[in-house]
């Protein structure tokens, strides 16, 4: 019976260039239906993303009143906004 360190597979420098060399190699290169596959699981993803904003957007459009939700959002700009295109710079000596 074998321990578990003699199982173990270590990484070898040594090997390094050839590990990256076949991973970029030709024949690795995915499927055509694994990247079709891919890719509409990202855009289902996006397309239940915004479904659930916009669903989350409706919500707090009735429940929290217009100009509650106006001193929220303006305080929150203010927060992101660059007050002024000047710094100024104090060393104390």
């Amino acid at each position: 019976m074998k321990s578990q360190l003699e199982s173990t597979t270590f990484f070898c420098i040594s090997n390094y260039p050839k590990k990256v060399s076949k991973m970029f190699s030709l024949k690795n290169i995915p499927s055509t239906s694994s990247i079709l596959s891919t890719y509409t699981t990202f855009t289902a993803s996006a397309m239940l993303i915004r479904s659930v904003a916009t669903e989350v957007q409706a919500i707090i459009n009735q429940l929290i009143p217009e100009q509650l939700r106006n001193l929220l959002l303006s305080k929150l700009g203010g927060l992101y906004s660059n007050p002024s295109s000047q710094m100024t710079l104090l060393i104390n000596d």
